[in-house]
């Protein structure tokens, strides 16, 4: 896959996406929420896979938003760009997203810890003043 320059982690860049936390949520569930849930065929399709570059495969970019209006229904010429694809985000491919996924791994953990900081010197002070 690097020798083409494809990620190896497919299913957890999938998983990773809207439509892939949707399908790990509704998993289980009745037929009815199945529906709304894009999986690999709905893109990639089933007898018809073909290679990705091949003229007529429906995630060949110049394909791609007609087969995202399949199930977006009047989607927009530029709609299939704000999809990152099964890559995952990265300084060259998508830095805004890469940077605020970084930005938020360094966030949250500062201030579950400032928090828990704040718990443990507020508890000190209440036995320090008994």
């Amino acid at each position: 896959m690097a020798k083409y320059g494809l990620s190896a982690k497919v299913y957890q860049t999938y998983v990773g996406d809207f439509h892939g936390r949707s399908a790990s949520l509704y998993a289980g569930q009745t037929k009815a929420a199945e529906k709304v849930i894009a999986v690999c065929t709905d893109c990639h399709g089933f007898h018809e896979i073909t290679r990705t570059d091949a003229a007529g495969s429906g995630v060949l970019k110049a394909n791609l938003q007609k087969t995202c209006a399949r199930c977006h229904p009047g989607a927009p010429p530029n709609f299939p760009a704000a999809w990152l694809s099964h890559y995952e985000p990265s300084p060259k491919k998508a830095p805004l997203v890469w940077a605020t996924a970084l930005f938020y791994k360094i966030l949250i953990p500062v201030m579950i810890g400032g928090l828990v900081l704040q718990i443990l010197l507020h508890l000190w002070r209440v036995v320090v003043n008994k």
